[in-house]
């Protein structure tokens, strides 16, 4: 694959069922930054993907290690944003197209527990699963990133993983990797199908996703990526 060609950290093949992606082409417009909301195992994210009928997937994950897991080729895609979900509070124009914005962006889940529960009392922290979790693993935010405080952290070298994977896909499909800083909410720009890179929250409410939060080195990475594809 042409992203692969600048790419000096790991890239695994998955064994994935090809029925549970969609084979047919469009122009890839998107790249779209998720994460996992799961452990440190890229594995259990994926038997789940391939026992669900409904055919949910990104074509990459990147896992804690950097290492960049390829599910299918980044030309077919999956169902991974969900706009048109009835509880999704965008403009119903936007609804409407649906799956549109699945056929025309890729996605990358970053293996991520994100957002933390803190106990004050205890004076722990545990993710969304109950699983209790390092304080230097917990990222504070002073302004509630959807309604959360505190999410796990992105480790240097898995921010470097998912850096390479940007700039590979943006010398394929030739998509603008610029940042904004808009892009951490629902954002019109994605909506509206402009070349670019998003986050999960780009495309629904609040009530719905947190992926990703702004974590600082996320942030610092993008805001330092070759301004045009």
């Amino acid at each position: 694959m042409i992203y692969r060609q600048t790419l000096t950290v790991p890239v695994e093949r998955v064994d994935f069922p090809s029925t549970q992606y969609r084979h047919e082409t469009y122009e890839k417009k998107q790249i779209v930054l998720h994460y996992t909301a799961s452990g440190a195992e890229v594995y259990g994210d994926l038997h789940h993907w391939r026992k669900t009928a409904s055919r949910i997937a990104t074509a990459f994950i990147v896992d804690r290690n950097g290492v960049i897991h390829e599910v299918f080729e980044p030309t077919k895609w999956a169902y991974h944003l969900g706009v048109g979900l009835r509880d999704n509070k965008v403009l119903l124009k936007y609804k409407q197209n649906g799956s549109l914005y699945d056929q025309h962006s890729i996605g990358i889940e970053i293996d991520n527990y994100g957002y933390l529960k803190y106990d004050k009392k205890k004076k722990i922290f545990t993710t969304a699963y109950g699983n209790q979790i390092d304080r230097d693993l917990a990222q504070h935010y002073l302004v509630k990133h959807r309604g959360h405080e505190w999410y796990e952290v992105f480790p240097v070298i898995q921010v470097e993983g998912v850096k390479q994977l940007l700039i590979g896909l943006s010398n394929q499909f030739s998509i603008p990797l610029n940042y904004y800083g808009d892009e951490f909410d629902v954002c019109t720009r994605a909506l509206e199908f402009e070349k670019g890179v998003f986050t999960h929250n780009s495309y629904v409410s609040a009530n719905l996703r947190t992926d990703i939060p702004p974590d600082p080195r996320i942030v610092e990475m993008w805001m330092n990526l070759p301004k045009s594809a």
